[in-house]
């Protein structure tokens, strides 16, 4: 039979769960359980917060203590994976390394009558690239007395694919026909003056042509050059002839993915 007290409690009811919470407390403890008064002195009546596994852990508060968290944390799993090798550290890429994936090699022979096809795909690329189709040598000198049509012409070049230009071999004039390569004009170096011929690569400071003044059928590595205080010379194609451009290659010493987002600058240029 149970009574109840003043408050409306089960006094019954609350000495059955006294006695089942010591039985379980000495059940688990065993003899570090201590007496009943201990019990009724510490652990009767209050709440015991019992940890939760399940739960993760709060971060760390401070970076040193985070630092400290993760080495320990390394520690643990090293010693619970006894088998776990670390990566080896990556190799540092040293100014010699080469890429195996380049087009063209320095060593690779060509001749003219292989990089006639990329002459033909870059006359149409640049008459469409910049507008030159239907324009002849006459209108093109009156379009060159208009600061603005030649200002535009020199940002659009600057961002156009110059593989497969052609280079021409004397210091020519603005639309003479007989322009019909890339050449370079001015050069700290005097044995590449006049050399003339196609570009069939670009890097990030050299040209490499196959030169024009070798026979058609002889195959030749392209020669290399720098583009450092070097001033070039590229010839559009016009309908009646050829406009040349001079090309300032201390202005230019970028690769042509840097040279269509840059935004150039005008800027004075030294005669070599």
């Amino acid at each position: 039979m149970t009574t109840t007290d003043d408050t409306g409690n089960l006094k019954g009811a609350s000495s059955s769960a006294t006695h089942t919470a010591k039985h379980v407390w000495h059940a688990l403890l065993g003899a570090e359980a201590g007496s009943d008064a201990q019990y009724d002195a510490r652990i009767h009546g209050r709440k015991l917060q019992l940890a939760n596994v399940d739960r993760a852990a709060p971060p760390p508060a401070t970076p040193l203590l985070e630092k400290q968290y993760r080495k320990a944390l390394r520690r643990t799993q090293r010693h619970a994976f006894p088998s776990y090798v670390p990566p080896p550290p990556r190799k540092p890429k040293t100014k010699n390394s080469k890429r195996k994936n380049q087009r063209i090699h320095h060593d690779e022979k060509l001749s003219l009558d292989q990089v006639q096809p990329l002459v033909h795909l870059w006359t149409a690329y640049i008459r469409d690239a910049l507008h030159l189709r239907g324009m002849t040598c006459c209108s093109a000198q009156q379009q060159l007395r208009q600061a603005s049509w030649a200002n535009a012409l020199q940002t659009s070049l600057l961002k156009m694919d110059w593989t497969g230009a052609h280079i021409t071999g004397t210091p020519p004039l603005h639309g003479i026909p007989q322009l019909t390569m890339a050449s370079v004009v001015r050069s700290s170096q005097p044995n590449l003056v006049h050399t003339s011929g196609i570009v069939v690569k670009e890097t990030h400071e050299t040209f490499a042509i196959v030169q024009k003044n070798l026979p058609t059928d002889v195959v030749v590595p392209p020669k290399c050059i720098p583009k450092c205080n070097t001033v070039f010379q590229l010839a559009l194609p016009l309908d009646d002839g050829q406009l040349g451009v001079d090309l300032h290659g201390n202005q230019v010493r970028y690769t042509l993915p840097v040279r269509v987002t840059r935004k150039h600058k005008a800027r004075k240029t030294m005669e070599i």
